[in-house]
């Protein structure tokens, strides 16, 4: 028989030290190696027989799907699981002792039994794996449970790529720390989602972010931010405790669906007066990314447009509704196409010339256009190019491969597999004098300061479609992937504050 064991002393009631360590679902928190643990039944938590589904991470890396159920039960006192792991058998056994009013001695005790030839190896290895993850995880259990609400955040914790329903989880397990060198840590009134949340949460781009420490688990989603300053790190100027900022920071595990982030400063500006935070706090991810699509290329720039024609494509989405707005406010003339039922909105915003898809053939009537930006479907290469100017004329896209090509093919062919698409594309259009660009988000602080400045005039604005608690994060992103989105949807820290705007 296998027996490995453990206590630690944690400065909490044994009460709420049992009521953490017996809701389940609370293991991926603090146990190294559970990914998700998930009630397969009906049956309240605490009952003699209650099941659920663990998928762990087992030796050398993969994911196993475990059944396992609550086999006695103590209620303040006692809890035993039996993890089906055949052929090892093992219970689990975690006990609370109190040792006074703050006081509490947590046990923690594994005993195992295995069937069949390959016992001595079976404990082996599972000696091997439990006994540093044990270690972590009692350290974690700790740290969690002895943090004071002004020492945590609520977070919303992906441990898993999947469907939102399935790996997603708020809680407020996550330490908050002070902001380092040049890093503001915000308090978040308003955050919103984007197309690629969804994809990344379905391990679009793992490879690459996990590169660059950005994709590792657990994983917090998220890009736009508003909110107001709560601390601020050394060698930071401009910025204030107290100040409402809003912007967009490159992706990492800890983004913006939370109650609180850190930020480099210079990825924030001051939210000016008359805006919400709603409406700031929806723009700065699709405007950063328009801003690269467009300024600079062919005759843009950030100085004004003189007699530039711009055609954007999903002038109704996140991306294109902000293209349609940066080109005119630099005075350019500017066509869009979108779907049928988005024509108005498009119009509001200022296009010259909305054509609805699938009534209204743009490569048709369109010429000699400077830019055409694609942000909805990459299919329409071959149509876009036919619409630019001859010797000058610009194709950039905000949707292509590259993610996608190194996912597949890894970090070394990726790269090179995408650069050989790019290459053909280019190709095709140098043979109707034209140029391609892929376009890719960047932080770019002066382009957010124009993103401020226009919008405190009303010259930009967002398309805005539903307001969700961070608690509905999981509803949320099924919304946006639905394809039913009209406009950026808007997560909301606080309840109340999400229901009261949602209700308008």
């Amino acid at each position: 028989m296998l027996v490995l064991a453990d206590t630690i002393e944690i400065a909490r009631p044994a009460e709420a030290v049992f009521a953490f360590v017996s809701h389940l679902e609370n293991y991926p928190d603090w146990f190294p190696g559970v990914v998700q643990m998930r009630s397969a039944d009906d049956l309240p938590d605490g009952t003699i027989g209650k099941r659920y589904n663990e998928i762990a991470v087992v030796p050398p890396g993969r994911e196993e799907a475990v059944s396992v159920e609550i086999a006695e039960f103590e209620r303040g006192r006692r809890l035993v699981i039996h993890p089906d792991l055949a052929p090892v058998l093992p219970k689990f056994t975690y006990e609370v002792v109190e040792r006074g009013a703050e006081r509490t001695e947590f046990r923690w005790r594994c005993e195992a039994r295995a069937r069949g030839a390959s016992v001595a190896l079976a404990f082996r290895l599972m000696r091997a794996v439990l006994r540093p993850r044990l270690r972590a995880g009692l350290g974690n259990l700790k740290r969690i449970l002895e943090q004071s609400p002004e020492q945590k955040i609520t977070a919303a914790l992906q441990w898993r790529f999947g469907p939102p329903q399935e790996v997603l989880r708020v809680n407020d397990t996550r330490p908050r720390l002070p902001p380092g060198p040049g890093e503001v840590r915000v308090r978040i009134l308003a955050a919103s989602l984007n197309h690629i949340d969804v994809m990344r949460m379905s391990g679009y781009g793992a490879r690459l972010f996990r590169i660059r420490k950005a994709g590792g688990f657990p994983l917090t989603l998220g890009t736009d931010v508003c909110g107001v300053v709560e601390a601020v790190g050394s060698g930071v100027s401009g910025c204030s405790a107290g100040d409402m900022v809003f912007g967009a920071k490159p992706p990492s595990r800890d983004g913006t669906l939370a109650s609180h982030v850190i930020l480099a400063a210079e990825h924030v500006v001051a939210v000016p007066e008359g805006l919400s935070p709603e409406s700031a706090a929806a723009m700065p991810y699709c405007f950063l990314t328009a801003w690269a699509g467009l300024v600079g290329q062919g005759p843009l720039s950030d100085d004004g447009a003189g007699d530039a024609r711009v055609f954007v494509q999903g002038g109704a989405g996140g991306v294109g509704s902000m293209a349609v707005q940066i080109a005119k406010a630099l005075g350019a003339h500017v066509a869009a196409s979108c779907r049928a039922h988005e024509v108005e909105a498009v119009q509001a915003l200022g296009a010259d010339e909305v054509h609805p898809v699938g009534s209204s053939d743009y490569a048709a009537s369109l010429r000699d256009y400077d830019i055409a930006l694609c942000s909805a479907d990459p299919s329409e290469f071959d149509r876009m190019l036919g619409i630019l100017k001859k010797g000058g004329g610009v194709f950039a896209t905000t949707i292509h491969p590259t993610l996608a090509l190194v996912d597949k093919h890894g970090l070394l062919l990726g790269p090179i597999k995408a650069k050989r698409v790019l290459a053909e594309q280019r190709r095709e259009a140098s043979k109707l004098g034209v140029g391609v660009q892929w376009v890719l988000f960047q932080p770019n602080r002066a382009a957010l300061e124009r993103l401020a400045g226009w919008a405190g005039q009303g010259r930009i604005r967002p398309i805005l479609d539903r307001h969700y608690p961070l608690r509905d994060i999981a509803a949320a992103m099924i919304r946006l992937a639905s394809g039913e989105a009209r406009g950026k949807v808007i997560i909301h820290p606080d309840t109340e504050q999400a229901r009261l705007k949602e209700a308008r």
